[in-house]
């Protein structure tokens, strides 16, 4: 008898436990999955530590999985550098290079762009977290490191105080900034000339400019031509509208010995939309889309 009431005890205990594992595995898998979901796994290539104020180069990867709709909306990506605090210290929050509305199955969506943290802290790191985020809805999940994240930590990335300071101060011929409120790139349009300073970094550096050129208004090419200190450094001719990037080696004998370096922009033809466009009604001289120009040492 006191056999068969052990017997009954112990499976009673037996089934609770096997009753609140299940229990645990549903919370965990509910938590595991958001309700929305974008099947398409993250992954990032960026430096381990950088320099304030310097340009550094990140390059997405992502991979759509069988699971991504026929005619999936159109996703921004946002980048958030956050500081041990929480705090985010810098963002590069944009649009992918192709749409997410033509992504499929299969096919990776690859591109680079150059970023930099502007303003330096007393934290010896940042973490990236990077996700997909529509203005209606929010943040959507996608896949990183075999898991749904609508908040990736990809990357830790320490960061120096020492070094040069690349911040570019603008000069004449630039239009006012746009598109921070967009969601998507910043950047300012050139006249036909414009000029930026840096200081001399006093050793051999690299020029970096990422820009587009308003060819499709044109009719034909571009030629922008880059000086330094009033002597030519560069000279590009620009057939396409895509966006790109230029960077030009200059030598410490190319420097001199000034103590601020005057770069300039030239271009030829600038465009009026206005005079080409019947609905725009913008009336400035436009010559190149700047989104970036970073002096770095080397």
């Amino acid at each position: 008898m006191c056999n068969r009431r052990r017997s009954r005890y112990f499976m009673a205990i037996l089934l609770a436990v096997s009753l609140l594992a299940v229990s645990l595995l549903a919370v965990a898998c509910f938590q595991g999955e958001p309700e929305r979901t974008f099947d398409v796994a993250l992954a990032v290539d960026m430096p381990d530590s950088v320099q304030w104020a310097q340009p550094f180069r990140i390059v997405y990867r992502w991979v759509p999985g069988e699971s991504i709709p026929d005619e999936p909306g159109d996703f921004l990506v946002f980048v958030h550098f956050v500081d041990p605090e929480g705090q985010i210290v810098a963002q590069d929050d944009h649009a992918p290079a192709v749409p997410t509305s033509q992504w499929r199955e299969g096919q990776p969506v690859e591109y680079r762009r150059w970023f930099r943290i502007p303003k330096p802290g007393t934290y010896e790191y940042v973490d990236v977290i990077i996700g997909l985020y529509d203005d209606e809805s929010g943040r959507v999940a996608v896949r990183s490191r075999g898991r749904w994240e609508t908040d990736a930590l990809v990357h830790r990335l320490r960061a120096s105080e020492e070094g040069y300071d690349g911040t570019p101060v603008g000069g004449d011929g630039w239009y006012r900034l746009q598109g921070r409120n967009s969601g998507r790139d910043i950047w300012h349009w050139t006249a036909e000339t414009a000029t930026v300073s840096f200081l001399n970094p006093g050793r051999d550096a690299e020029l970096l400019l990422e820009a587009s050129s308003p060819v499709g208004l044109l009719g034909g090419p571009q030629r922008v031509r880059l000086f330094l200190n009033d002597k030519e450094i560069s000279e590009l001719l620009i057939s396409q509208e895509s966006r790109f990037v230029e960077r030009i080696p200059i030598s410490l004998g190319m420097l001199g010995t000034r103590p601020v370096l005057e770069i300039k922009i030239e271009v030829d033809p600038a465009v009026i939309p206005a005079e080409v466009e019947a609905e725009s009604e913008d009336s400035r001289l436009l010559g190149l889309k700047v989104f970036s120009i970073h002096l770095s040492p080397r």
